[in-house]
C-alpha cells in the first residue's frame, strides 16, 4: 500500500471525526470523539509455499514460517457514544488499524533442503466496531467495561519474500526474491472485543478515557491455501477523547459548592411486593386489633454479660418507675425492648409458671462459656429482684451456641446468637400481647418509601426527613451521609381524621454547613364511620396478627405458634371473613430465595388454618425482604421480620 493512500484514509477519518465533534447533538445522552493508540499484534502462522518459490527435489510444497511472531501497529478513528439506558452505553467506532509483521524462518525441509528467509507482510484494515460500555457492573466510579465486535475490511494485504539462502544437499540454489505480492484470499476480519476504560473529566463536556482491550479472532487472515492457517489476536492500549453530553460518565460530578436536594418519587409496595408510585393515602376508621409477638430472646454485645441497652429497656434501670403493660407503645419493636419485664410481670400473676433461662455464645468469636452462664444469671437475678419471684422457679443453663442459631458466618447472624433465651411450658409467659380498639384509623398503604436524590460536591454531613399533617409533626427520621431510600411504617392513628394532605420535607446539611431542602405533599382520603354509612360503603373490622415468628431460614411453624393460631386467630375468623396472609423475611441472604421462603411460610400458615376451618376465602402473598417491616440493623428487627402477618377482614352485618 502506498504511503499517500494511507495518509488519505487517515485524513478522511480525522475529518469525519472533527466534523462530528463540531456538529454534535445537544442531547446529554450523545457524545462524539476520536480514539487512537498502539496494537500489540500476535500472529500465529503455518504457511505452505510451493517449489516455484523454494526449489526442491520431489517436494511440491513446504511448510515454512511456523513460529509465532509479534508486531506493533497503530489504531485510529472516530466514535459516537449513545446512552441507551442507565449503565448501558452504545459505542460505535469507525477507524483504521495496522497489523504488519515480519516472519523469519531458518530450518531444514525434509532431509536435504536448508531454507533461511524472511516474509514481510503488510496489513491494513478499515474497521467498524459496534460496542457496549457497561458502567455499573463494577462499583468503581468512572470505570467502565467494554464489549462487542470488531469487523475489519482489508484495504491492503501484501507481502515481500526474501530468501537469504536455500541449499539442497549442501549446494546453494538460485532463488528469486518476491516483492509486493498480494495476499490472495484476504478476508474480512471478525473478532470479539473485550476491555475496560476509565473516564477523566478534563473540561466542560470533554473526557479523556484510557482504554485497554483484547481482540479474540473468529476468522483467519486469508482463505488462500498458502495462508489459511494464519490467525491474529490483538491487545490494544489507547485513549479516547470525547466531547458533548454526559453519556460516558458513570455519575454526574457536581460543581464546586453545589448542593441540590429532591425526590425521584414516593412509592409503596403492593401485596406481592411490587414497588409502585404513591398518588394517595387512604385512611379508614374501623374497629381494629393487633397481636404483637414476644420474642423470647434478649441480645448482648460481644463478650458482654449484660443485655445490650440498645435493644433492651429495663424498667428498674430506666428511672421510669414500675413496668406496666398499659404503658407499652403499640409497636412490635418497642414491646420487645421490654422482654424481661414482660416475663417478670407475667410470672407475678401466674404463681405456678416456671421458666428456663439459657445464655448462649455466638458460636465462633466468643469462646468463654462462663460469659454465657453470667448472661443467664443476670436475667434470672433481674426477674427475681424486681418482681419478687422465687428463684426456685427459674432454672439457668448455658451453651456455646443457641439450639436454633442464625447464620454463624454472618456478622448479623453472630450478633443474634449472643443472647439470653427464655423457655417455658406455660404458654402464657411468652404469648403475644393484644391491643384492641373500637375506633382506629388504619392507613393504606401502611408502609411508604421516600426516594431522595441528593447531589453534593462537599459530601453530606447529615439529613432529616420531617413528616407533617396540618403542621403537626408525625415522624422525624434522620441519618448521616447521603440518604438512600427512607421507609416509614404508618401506625394506626398516626394520621388525622380529616381530608388533610400529608406534607414532607427533607433537609440536608453538607460538610461545609450549607443547608438545602426539598418538600412535597401527598393527598389523604379519609373515610369515617359516618361517611361510610352516608355513601353506603361496607364497614368492617380488621384484626392483624404478627404472632407467627419463624426460626432463621425455616418455613416450619413451631408447636407454640400453632397453638397461638388456634387460640388467637381461628376464633376471629367468621364464615364471611377474608383471610389475607403475607409472608416476610429478614434481609440476610438472596432476594429471590427469600421471596420463595416467604411464600412457603405464608402457604404453611394458610394450610394449617385451612385444616381447622373450612369455606373461608384465603389470599396468600410471598413478599420476602422487599418490604422492611422492622429495622434490620437491629437483631430484634431481623427476628420480627421472619414472620407471617395475618389480616382477618370481616364485613359488619
Amino acid at each position: 500500500m502506498k504511503v499517500s493512500r494511507i495518509i488519505s484514509v487517515l485524513s478522511a477519518l480525522m475529518l469525519i471525526s472533527l466534523g462530528a465533534i463540531t456538529l454534535h447533538s445537544e442531547e446529554n445522552d450523545v457524545k462524539f470523539g476520536i480514539f487512537g493508540g498502539i496494537n500489540f499484534n500476535m500472529h500465529s502462522p503455518d504457511f505452505t509455499l510451493d517449489n516455484a518459490v523454494i526449489p526442491s527435489v520431489n517436494t511440491p510444497t513446504h511448510n515454512v514460517f511456523q513460529e509465532n511472531a509479534t508486531s506493533i501497529g497503530i489504531h485510529l478513528g472516530g466514535l459516537i457514544d449513545y446512552k441507551m439506558a442507565e449503565g448501558y452505553i452504545f459505542s460505535g467506532r469507525l477507524g483504521i488499524h495496522s497489523a504488519s509483521v515480519l516472519f523469519k524462518d531458518d530450518h531444514t525441509i525434509g532431509t536435504n533442503i536448508q531454507m533461511s528467509g524472511e516474509l514481510d507482510a503488510s496489513l491494513y484494515y478499515v474497521e467498524i466496531s459496534p460496542m457496549v460500555k457497561f458502567t455499573d457492573l463494577i462499583p468503581v466510579e468512572n470505570l467502565y467495561l467494554l464489549g462487542g465486535l470488531e469487523l475489519s475490511f482489508p484495504i491492503s494485504a501484501s507481502y515481500d519474500l526474501n530468501n537469504d539462502g536455500t541449499t539442497i544437499a549442501g549446494q546453494a540454489q538460485e532463488t528469486d526474491n518476491l516483492e509486493g505480492q498480494d495476499i490472495d484470499g484476504k478476508s474480512m476480519r471478525m473478532a470479539i472485543a473485550l476491555g475496560a476504560g476509565y473516564n477523566f473529566d478534563i473540561g466542560d463536556g470533554v473526557e479523556l478515557s484510557p482504554e485497554i482491550s483484547f481482540r479474540l479472532p473468529l476468522t483467519k487472515v486469508s482463505s488462500d491455501d498458502m495462508f489459511d492457517s494464519w490467525s491474529m489476536s490483538q491487545i490494544r492500549v489507547g485513549v479516547a477523547l470525547t466531547f458533548g453530553g454526559d453519556a460516558t460518565k458513570v455519575k454526574n460530578e457536581p460543581d464546586p459548592g453545589e448542593l441540590s436536594v429532591g425526590f425521584n418519587d414516593v412509592s409503596y409496595y403492593d401485596t406481592d411486593g411490587t414497588k409502585k408510585e404513591l398518588n394517595e393515602i387512604s385512611v379508614e376508621e374501623t374497629e381494629y386489633q393487633e397481636l404483637y409477638p414476644v420474642i423470647p430472646y434478649v441480645f448482648c454485645s460481644e463478650n458482654a454479660t449484660k443485655p445490650d441497652t440498645r435493644y433492651q429497656t429495663m424498667a428498674s434501670q430506666s428511672g421510669s418507675g414500675d413496668f406496666s403493660f398499659s404503658a407499652l407503645e403499640a409497636n412490635a419493636l418497642s414491646i420487645n425492648y421490654n422482654t424481661m419485664d414482660i416475663i417478670g410481670k407475667r410470672m407475678q400473676s401466674n404463681k405456678q409458671a416456671r421458666i428456663r433461662i439459657n445464655g448462649t455464645l455466638d458460636g465462633r468469636d466468643e469462646v468463654d462459656l462462663s460469659v454465657a452462664k453470667q448472661r443467664a444469671e443476670f436475667a434470672k437475678n433481674y426477674i427475681v429482684v424486681n418482681y419478687g419471684i422465687n428463684p426456685d422457679r427459674i432454672d439457668v443453663t448455658s451453651s456455646k451456641k443457641p439450639e436454633k442459631p442464625s447464620a454463624m458466618s454472618n456478622p448479623d447472624g453472630m450478633q443474634e446468637n449472643r443472647r439470653i433465651e427464655f423457655f417455658s411450658t406455660n404458654h402464657e409467659l411468652l404469648e403475644p400481647i393484644l391491643l384492641s380498639k373500637d375506633k382506629q384509623r388504619v392507613s393504606f398503604p401502611q408502609l411508604i418509601e421516600f426516594n431522595p436524590v441528593v447531589v453534593s460536591s462537599e459530601g453530606v454531613k447529615n439529613w432529616e426527613l420531617r413528616i407533617l399533617q396540618a403542621d403537626r409533626i408525625i415522624k422525624q427520621i434522620s441519618g448521616t451521609g447521603s440518604p438512600e431510600a427512607i421507609q416509614w411504617s404508618i401506625m394506626p392513628n398516626d394520621l388525622t381524621d380529616a381530608q388533610v394532605p400529608l406534607d414532607y420535607t427533607l433537609e440536608v446539611i453538607d460538610n461545609k454547613g450549607k443547608i438545602q431542602s426539598s418538600s412535597g405533599s401527598i393527598p389523604v382520603e379519609y373515610y369515617s364511620f359516618t361517611r361510610k354509612r352516608t355513601e353506603d360503603m361496607p364497614d368492617k373490622t380488621i384484626s392483624k396478627y404478627s404472632l407467627v415468628v419463624f426460626d432463621f431460614d425455616s418455613p416450619e411453624i413451631s408447636d407454640a405458634d400453632k397453638k397461638m393460631l388456634e387460640d388467637k386467630v381461628i376464633p376471629a375468623i367468621n364464615y364471611n371473613s377474608t383471610v389475607q396472609i403475607y409472608g416476610y423475611t429478614d434481609k440476610l441472604g438472596n432476594d429471590s430465595y427469600n421471596k420463595k421462603l416467604a411464600l412457603q411460610r405464608a402457604n404453611n400458615v394458610k394450610n394449617f388454618l385451612e385444616s381447622k376451618i373450612k369455606n373461608v376465602k384465603f389470599e396468600v402473598y410471598g413478599v420476602g425482604e422487599s418490604v422492611e417491616l422492622f429495622d434490620n440493623n437491629s437483631p430484634i428487627g431481623r427476628q420480627l421480620s421472619r414472620t407471617v402477618q395475618v389480616y382477618v377482614v370481616t364485613p359488619k352485618q
